[in-house]
């Protein structure tokens, strides 16, 4: 997997305003805005713009741990069709090929590879 092209995190989601009126949310790294999801034309709710800013906001901090999932599988030697127990915490994992198949590929769009 490539390096991250992103701008890093951590990603915020905070409302916006139209004067005191509420008109929706924004996605804030370093400073600076890199998204806005609007209720212009009442297309969308505040509900749903705060919903999907905090999806947006989230996604560095999910690809970092779905990266990290991915790691510990390869680099533990994790079998994959197999229930294992990981080492030291009593949680037993069972991942599939097409589980891990499809995290490598979410990954890799998230990064627009």
């Amino acid at each position: 997997m490539s390096e991250t092209k992103h701008t890093p995190g951590p990603w915020t989601a905070s409302a916006m305003f139209e004067g005191v009126k509420p008109c929706g949310h924004r996605v804030i790294a370093n400073g600076y805005q890199l998204a806005h999801c609007n209720t212009y034309g009442e297309t969308a709710t505040l509900k749903e713009t705060e919903a999907n800013a905090n999806l947006i906001a989230a996604g560095p901090a999910l690809e970092a741990e779905a990266t990290n999932i991915l790691r510990l599988f390869d680099r533990d030697n994790i079998p994959v069709n197999q229930e294992v127990r990981l080492s030291g915490s009593g949680i037993r994992v069972f991942v599939t090929y097409r589980h891990a198949d499809r995290l490598r590929a979410a990954i890799a769009k998230a990064k627009g590879e």
